[in-house]
């Protein structure tokens, strides 16, 4: 692979005990999303209220496509879940490989 991908790394922290419905609720929207190419969620391993989010696209086209198309119930719903803003990250990388083997 030798072409620029734009990447997300988020960082979204529940409400006190949540962490499982935000976890639940990220994974329902990448279901109904439109330009991203991968994806990865996460629960942190030392916050118990945290989620970390990966999101890969093909091009800044795909970004934009992404943008454009979000539900905003959805978006209202994983609002409502979070305690405060998301701790965001957003680089172009050059993959060289990846293998995944989530359920």
């Amino acid at each position: 692979m030798t072409e620029a991908t734009p990447t997300f790394i988020m960082k979204f922290t529940a409400k006190p005990g949540m962490r499982d419905a935000l976890a639940e609720q990220a994974v329902a929207g990448f279901k109904l999303a439109h330009g991203i190419d991968s994806w990865l969620v996460s629960n942190d391993a030392e916050d118990p209220d945290s989620i970390w989010v990966v999101e890969t696209f093909t091009s800044a086209e795909a970004v934009e496509q992404h943008r454009a198309h979000q539900d905003k119930d959805h978006v209202d719903a994983i609002g409502g879940l979070m305690a405060g803003p998301t701790s965001f990250t957003r680089t172009t990388v050059f993959p060289v490989a990846a293998s995944y083997d989530l359920p």
